[in-house]
């Protein structure tokens, strides 16, 4: 079971990603999208191919670089999205990741367990067809849950000069001491996360998008990692735990301030 954690009636949430990564799969090619595509229709109308993620330089020390030989030109990734554009399934030869964001209705977050049960049975479905299309099993390497607020000037950010009032903790970068602020801020913290076996990373942006000229601030966290002893922490444990973890940083990093003002914090907990 979770850990109780407050909730929200107005958060700043715009999507949260549940994903896994395992050994990649070398047989699943091109003709298999297209059959796989249909195990999720008719709620996934939709079909857009974008470059694939890499992991060759994942866990590269400092002053030190990772080359893996190319054997063949890697695969795309695949989305099967919902015309709302609210869920969207990633697919590529070593990684499945599922979405949730507001889409176009601009929708209410259905809380956690409502979309890793969906996560989970899009999974489901993408293992079956990996069984019965013999193309090996999923030998699973990673767990990923992120959560990415995005901030704008509902929630009382207006500019870099007022971040601070969003993330206490941000004040000392944010401003000089001659009284100045900088063009923008990106920085990232990292957490070893030992109970299960995993490594927080939380990162704060500023950004402007192309299409409004408002000022954003983004703030996105994410777990990734993979348990110690799967037979002694199974998969929605490591998620569960993953979700509490993001949850209760989302609290102490934030303005207590913010919290109850904008984003309507309530004593109701899950």
């Amino acid at each position: 079971m979770l850990k109780t954690t407050p909730t929200f009636t107005n958060p700043p949430l715009s999507e949260v990603v549940c994903g896994v990564v395992f050994k990649r799969l070398p047989n699943f090619a091109i003709p298999h999208v297209g059959l796989l595509w249909q195990e999720y229709q008719p709620e996934f109308q939709l079909f857009r191919e974008v470059p694939p993620l890499d992991d060759s330089m994942e866990g590269a020390q400092e002053n030190s670089m990772i080359l893996e030989p190319m054997v063949n030109m890697p695969l795309p990734r695949f989305w099967f999205l919902k015309p709302e554009d609210d869920e969207v399934i990633q697919v590529q030869s070593d990684r499945f990741l599922y979405n949730w964001k507001p889409g176009t209705g601009g929708g209410e977050y259905p809380r956690f367990e409502s979309v890793y049960a969906k996560f989970d049975s899009a999974l489901s479905k993408f293992d079956k067809f990996v069984t019965e299309s013999e193309l090996g099993q999923l030998d699973y390497v990673r767990y990923e849950l992120t959560y990415s607020n995005t901030i704008f000037d509902e929630s009382g950010y207006t500019g870099i000069e007022t971040v601070a009032s969003i993330i206490p903790r941000l004040e000392g970068i944010a401003s000089m001491a001659d009284g100045s602020y900088p063009v923008g801020v990106r920085c990232f913290t990292r957490f070893n996360i030992e109970s299960c076996g995993a490594t927080g990373l939380i990162e704060y942006r500023t950004f402007r998008q192309s299409d409004d000229p408002k000022p954003g601030f983004l703030m996105m966290l994410t777990i990734k990692g993979f348990p110690g002893d799967p037979l002694r922490m199974s998969r929605v444990e490591w998620f569960q735990a993953a979700r509490e973890w993001i949850s209760r940083n989302f609290i102490e990093i934030t303005s207590p301030h913010v919290q109850n003002t904008y984003w309507g914090k309530t004593n109701e907990s899950v």
